[in-house]
């Protein structure tokens, strides 16, 4: 996973993850199970960005 070195103090990070139930390999190439994989990003990326704009009124910019 990737990481910052040293994220500015005021940082917050999120991560948006597969579930542990995804059995995905760093290698893989099934191009259906990368499609999968792709579609569960999107979808929790697009969800991610709503629950923010909901909470406090984010946009675009500060999610």
């Amino acid at each position: 996973m990737f990481s910052l070195p040293q994220p500015p103090q005021d940082a917050t990070i999120r991560v948006i993850a597969p579930p542990e139930s995804f059995s995905v390999k760093r290698l893989t190439m099934r191009k259906s199970t990368l499609d999968e994989g792709y579609k569960m990003g999107l979808k929790e990326g697009m969800l991610h960005i709503h629950r923010r704009k909901a909470l406090n009124g984010s946009h675009d910019e500060n999610c």
